[in-house]
Formats: structure tokens, C-alpha cells, sequence
């Protein structure tokens, strides 16, 4: 757990005599809150849906005026409450709540290009920036654990 916390401290070659930030009772138990395990599979299961949508096998309806919201599924709403009041001070918190915007985004539009019939367009899209959003949401979630 500690690693998520200590990502930013890392980072930079002169933070070598940093100690990592103490994390309070309430954050700890704040960090608890959340299913970690749970939400790395909700958000792995994306690129499967998405795929199976861009397949034209999907029985979901998939809408990306709905999907673009990153505060509705079971992460995001942690995210945007009690994991904001009390982490939202730290840089690795921040990083993840953007990132897990910005795979809501290209989820929204795979799901919008593959509805106006840009097949290609929307692939590329899944295999490169929502892929890379994916595995760094899916990287800080670990980080969490």
C-alpha cells in the first residue's frame, strides 16, 4: 500500500532521503474502503466488452454519453467521495483519479467511433490509448493492495 504513496516520492533522484509520508489511521481505513481486487477486474473486463462491442457480438447497450462519466462505477464513486476528502492531498491520488478519467473517455470513444462505423479508428484507439490508460489505472489500483 505504501507504494502507491511512495511513487512520487521515488521518482526523483534527489527525494532519495524523503521518507515516505506517514498515512493516518482514517486514510488507511479510507483505503479499505475500496474492493481493490474487485475494481481491477471491472476495469480489465472493459477492453473484453469493448472488443466484443466492436465485434458487433455485444448484447450490452453501451452508450458513451454514459460511459464517459468516470464517477458512476463502483471506483469512481470512491474516488470522487471519501477517497477525496481524506487522499486527495497525495500526488499518486490525483494521478489515478485523472487517469481513471481518461479511460472512461476513450472507453466513450471507442464506443462512439464504433457506432458512427469507424471500425479501424476505434480499434486503434482500444489498443493504444484506452490499452495504456487501462494498465496505468489497473498499475495504481496494485499499487493500492
Amino acid at each position: 500500500m505504501l507504494k502507491f504513496f511512495r511513487n512520487i516520492f521515488g521518482s526523483d533522484a534527489n527525494s532519495k532521503h524523503v521518507a515516505p509520508p506517514t498515512i493516518s489511521e482514517i486514510e488507511l481505513k479510507t483505503i479499505r474502503e475500496l474492493n481493490v481486487d474487485a475494481a481491477i477486474s471491472a476495469h480489465e473486463n472493459w477492453k473484453v466488452r469493448l472488443g466484443t462491442f466492436l465485434a458487433g457480438k455485444s448484447t450490452e447497450d453501451l452508450r458513451p454519453e454514459i460511459i464517459c462519466f468516470d464517477n458512476r462505477c463502483d471506483l469512481g464513486k470512491w474516488l470522487h467521495g471519501s477517497a477525496k476528502e481524506q487522499l486527495g492531498k497525495y500526488t499518486s491520488f490525483q494521478q489515478l483519479v485523472a487517469e481513471h478519467k481518461s479511460f472512461h473517455y476513450h472507453a466513450s470513444n471507442v464506443v462512439s467511433l464504433t457506432q458512427a462505423g469507424k471500425i479501424e479508428d476505434a480499434e486503434k484507439l482500444l489498443d493504444s490509448s484506452f490499452k495504456m490508460s487501462s494498465e496505468r489505472v489497473i498499475k495504481f489500483l496494485r499499487d493500492l493492495s
